[in-house]
């Protein structure tokens, strides 16, 4: 009974189910909320400095100057740098929401994966603050471990529960246990968290983002000793 609704929910996701994860995350004032333009500056203080300098490089001390505000406003309306850094990265994630629209079309559920493998890559290198995290000097593990138990443990709960589904509409998904299934959806998390270090042009000896992504998505999929993948 589990395995049917997870179907059920995985075929009839929508763009907004992804809004409404982050708006779990959300803390941006309405626009009418007198301190919404304070906020405003912290927040596009905090992105300017963490996209130039990386999360662990930037201290609270630099986002006051930067936002032009004494450092105590700002844990007026954040509580740690961690707790920023969520709202920032959670805004830059949103805007490429209506970009995701391509995996919730495809019918196909290994295609699916494919796609979410694709997409995962391609758009993380066009957001500048979630690159720098993957690929910065230990600026993931630090936010990680600086993170409050709620947002990591909620990032992680809607992550794995995504892929999780997405694994379970496969062919031999089906017949996993759902612990081997979560544990499938932790690696593909991690893979895509890290892929962006190693898109590398150097790395990948002159392969483009394109490139890489198709082919680790094609690889994750069917296997390295698959037939050739579709070019499309």
């Amino acid at each position: 009974m589990t395995k049917c609704v997870k179907l059920v929910i995985m075929n009839n996701w929508k763009l907004k189910d992804f809004e409404k994860m982050f708006d779990a995350f959300s803390r941006v004032l309405p626009e009418n909320d007198p301190k919404a333009k304070k906020q405003r500056r912290i927040l596009d203080a905090a992105a300017t400095l963490f996209e130039k300098w990386g999360y662990r490089k930037t201290s609270m001390d630099d986002v006051a100057r930067e936002a032009g505000m004494a450092k105590g406003t700002l844990y007026l309306y954040f509580k740690t740098k961690a707790d920023l850094a969520v709202q920032v990265i959670a805004e830059e994630k949103r805007r490429f929401i209506t970009e995701m629209a391509p995996l919730l079309d495809e019918a196909d559920p290994e295609q699916r994966i494919a796609r979410w493998v694709t997409l995962g890559v391609q758009l993380g290198a066009r957001m500048p603050i979630t690159s720098r995290l993957a690929t910065g000097d230990n600026d993931l593990t630090d936010l990680l471990n600086e993170m409050s138990d709620e947002d990591r443990s909620r990032s992680e709960a809607f992550g794995n529960s995504f892929l999780g589904a997405l694994i379970a509409e496969t062919k031999h998904g089906r017949i996993l246990s759902s612990d081997e299934r979560l544990a499938r959806a932790k690696v593909l998390r991690a893979i895509i968290t890290f892929s962006l270090l190693m898109a590398n042009d150097n790395i990948c000896s002159g392969l483009t983002l394109e490139q890489f992504s198709a082919t680790l998505s094609h690889m994750l999929v069917h296997g390295a000793a698959s037939g050739p993948r579709d070019p499309a």
